[in-house]
């Protein structure tokens, strides 16, 4: 990565309506609305802006964060065998694992993810 390099970064930006986010931007998830105040206030505490979206009345939105997220439920990685400890994830092909698998592999894009 370049030192001082200009980066585009997809980002919606929404008029907060001073109520809540989810009614600034249609979504119903409050577990995405969560993720994108996070995100607001980690944009403020960077200092990548200067005023809270409530202040500013500008709801930086990743794209992403609306667009890209698959709406079904992800489902646990189906076992082949105890013996490899090989599993199949759903749309993500084959993966070989050194321990035994507790969960599922799936992405959880707003647990722990900094956009």
């Amino acid at each position: 990565m370049k030192e001082k390099g200009v980066y585009l970064l997809p980002i919606l930006i929404y008029n907060y309506n001073g109520k809540n986010i989810r009614s600034s931007t249609g979504i119903p998830d409050l577990r995405i609305a969560k993720a994108i105040q996070s995100y607001n206030e980690k944009l403020v505490a960077m200092g990548k802006t200067t005023q809270s979206y409530k202040q500013s009345g500008f709801l930086y939105t990743p794209f992403h964060a609306l667009n890209c997220l698959d709406s079904r439920k992800p489902s646990a990685p189906k076992m082949e065998s105890e013996e490899n400890l090989a599993a199949v994830a759903p749309n993500s092909g084959r993966q070989t694992v050194s321990e035994p698998i507790k969960e599922a592999a799936g992405f959880k894009p707003f647990d722990t993810i900094f956009w």
